[in-house]
This record gives structure tokens, sequence and C-alpha cells, in this order.
């Protein structure tokens, strides 16, 4: 309340389970926090600032906490109340803001964790990954872990948002990707979108009709033009 960063919880707190972190460890840890990624993926703040990247380095402190195969926490360990270990959803959440702030490495690597980790090749993911006995039985497959991959597809990766009712194309594809093609449902009509190559936009052909990119390097998409089929080839430099 006095605009100091709140670092530890207060305690003395009675116990929760009799083996997490929360219960057998003196200081309780607030940061670093995965919710950190919020306000740089929905662009609140610059994804490409400074801040943003400062902020990602941080949250490097709870990749491999405590383990040795991959993976993010939802918060420091000795505050958890579960279990230590890693959360496919902090983790998918965390590569949103990664790809975004231009760590291609980084999201790479939460990407893959993602895939080899158990329930990867059916996205049907554990909420977590438990490290101790009490929370094996609570383990569950969670569907928010699959829907954070598929904002992570089209939102950042191929790079389809909105401003107002206006389509903005900010493509984002890994350096070595080449040619994608996507057939996209918005509302009732179809949006297909071809992009030549990774790098920055030079043109878009719009149903036919070339765009330019705007200063920021964004293809803006007038609402007018977002109903029946809509064929969008973007070309890159």
């Amino acid at each position: 309340m006095d605009g100091s960063v709140a670092e530890f919880i207060p305690g003395p707190q009675p116990p929760y389970k009799k083996d997490d972190p929360y219960s057998t460890e003196a200081f309780h840890r607030l940061n670093p926090d995965a919710s950190y990624a919020l306000p740089i993926f929905l662009h609140v703040v610059d994804p490409r600032s400074e801040l943003s990247r400062k902020t990602l380095d941080k949250l490097e402190g709870i990749w491999n906490s405590r383990w040795n195969f991959g993976g993010y926490e939802r918060y420091h360990s000795s505050s958890q109340q579960d279990q230590p270990g890693p959360w496919t959803f902090a983790t998918a959440s965390i590569a949103r803001a990664q790809h975004d702030a231009g760590l291609i490495d980084r999201s790479r690597r939460s990407l893959e964790w993602l895939l080899r980790i158990q329930g990867g090749n059916a996205g049907a993911w554990f909420e977590e990954i438990p490290l101790i006995r009490s929370q094996m039985p609570t383990s569950g497959i969670v569907p928010w872990t699959s829907a954070e991959t598929v904002l992570f597809m089209i939102r950042h990766w191929l790079g389809l948002s909105f401003e107002g009712d206006d389509l903005v194309l900010r493509p984002n594809l890994f350096p070595d990707n080449r040619e994608c093609k996507a057939d996209i449902r918005f509302r009732s009509s179809r949006i297909m979108l071809e992009i030549d190559k990774a790098g920055e936009v030079s043109y878009a052909l719009i149903n036919g009709t070339r765009m330019l990119p705007r200063q920021d390097g964004t293809i803006q998409v007038p609402a007018k033009m977002l109903s029946g089929r809509l064929e969008i080839k973007v070309f890159s430099r």
C-alpha cells in the first residue's frame, strides 16, 4: 500500500500440505511471477521495450527452478501451496510474451518443451507437472493450455489481431520458416492467409488489392472488407 515492492508473504502462515514448500520453508517469496507476461503479450506495454526484455529476463528465474527437465512455474517455488514444478499454462503464456518481444530462441524452447512433455502430441496437457507425492492425485488435464497454444499461433506467429473492428496483420514467423498457409474462420467468414517467408512485411494483397504496411510494419484491413471469403497474401522483405 505504500508503493514498495512486495517480496515475501507475511508470516507466520498456517501450513497447507505437509510436504509443499509453503508449509516446509521459512520464507515465501512472491517474485518472479508468471503473470509478469500478461501486459507484454496483451501489448499494454511495448513488447520490444527494454522494460519488457528485463521483465522476461527476470522470469528466467522460474525456468528449471528446482528440476532439470524444463518448463516455467506459476511463481517462486517457496510460496507454492501446491508443489514445486513446471506449469504448462504458465509456460504457454510466457511463450506468447517471449515471441512478441523478439526472444525467438526462448519462445521456441518453450514450445518445444510443450511438445515433448506428456500430453503434447495430443494437446491434452496436465495443469502442472507434480514433483511431490501429495499433489499427484489432483494433477489433472486442463483445456486452457491448448487455448494458449492456439492464441500463440493466431495472434503471435501468424500475427492476426484487431484494432476496434479492423483486422491488423503482424506476422512473426520463426527465421527458418518458409511459406505458410492458414485457413481461419472469422465469424461467418473465412480468412485464407498466405505468408511467403519470415521477415518484415513489404506489402500485402487483400483480395487482389495491394496494401502497404503502416509505419509500425503492420497491415490494417478495414472492417468493411471482413465479410465472405478474404484472401490475404503477405510478401516479406
